[in-house]
C-alpha cells in the first residue's frame, strides 16, 4: 500500500489533467515561438536590406558630387596637345 500523501483522488485527478494540459501545449508554444524568431528574423533581414540601399545610395551620391566637382575644378580652357605642351584655346 503507498504512503498517505494528503491528497484525496479529485487533487490528483486535477494535477494529472493539468499536467496532461502542460505536455498537451509544449508543441504549440514551440510552433509559435518558433514563428515569432523567424518573423524577427525575416525584419530584421529586411531592415538591413534597407540599411544597405540607403547606403550604398550615400556612397553613390558622394562619389558623383566628387566627380562632378572634380570635373569642374578644371579649366575648360586649358589644353594639352600631343608634345605635353600647354596651351589656351
Amino acid at each position: 500500500m503507498p504512503f498517505p500523501t494528503g491528497m484525496n483522488n479529485q487533487e490528483s485527478a486535477s494535477v494529472a489533467n493539468v499536467n496532461t494540459e502542460v505536455v498537451g501545449l509544449s508543441p504549440s508554444l514551440a510552433m509559435a515561438n518558433a514563428y515569432i524568431q523567424t518573423s524577427q528574423a525575416m525584419g530584421l533581414a529586411a531592415l538591413n536590406a534597407v540599411q544597405s540601399q540607403q547606403e550604398t545610395w550615400i556612397i553613390s551620391r558622394a562619389a558623383l558630387a566628387r566627380e562632378v566637382n572634380s570635373t569642374l575644378s578644371l579649366s575648360s580652357l586649358e589644353w594639352v596637345n600631343a608634345n605635353g605642351e600647354k596651351g589656351l584655346k
